[in-house]
């Protein structure tokens, strides 16, 4: 359990990365195409959210410190697909985590997945009696006729 845990989070975290790279490309591209003053606001903007990207002064270095910062910027759909990605990682790191954090990590996995099942196995039986009870109707509408 534990080795299929990391070699999914492993699995995780590169297509994790993959995907912020493809982004940061993305991203960066469409800073170089864009006016000097649009792209130094961008490039403002950045470094006061995050100092590591300061002391950029060519136009490509800081498109790409622009890329790198906001990988998914004007792609919503990107950012859910990798929060996605990166919940399933947490969810591989904790249930590979050894002693008690990783058994309860595991359980607390069966017990959703469980619930899940569960709950869907309920909706769907909620589902049967709601279509039953319309035959059930009709059976009776019948006999009135009849008589």
């Amino acid at each position: 359990m534990m080795e299929t845990s990391r070699s999914m989070r492993d699995d995780a975290d590169a297509r994790i990365g993959a995907r912020e790279k493809a982004g940061a490309d993305k991203v960066a591209a469409e800073m170089r195409g864009r006016g000097k003053g649009e792209r130094n606001d961008a490039y403002n903007e950045t470094v006061s959210k995050n100092k590591a990207y300061a002391g950029r002064n060519s136009p490509n270095a800081r498109a790409r410190a622009i890329g790198e910062a906001n990988p998914f910027m004007g792609d919503p759909m990107g950012q859910v697909v990798n929060r996605g990605d990166m919940l399933l990682r947490q969810i591989a790191a904790n249930n590979a985590a050894p002693g008690l954090q990783g058994d309860l990590s595991r359980a607390a996995t069966g017990a959703a997945i469980t619930g899940g099942i569960t709950a869907s196995g309920a909706a769907l039986i909620d589902l049967m009696k709601f279509l039953t009870q319309g035959q059930q109707v009709d059976a009776q509408r019948d006999d009135v006729l009849q008589s």
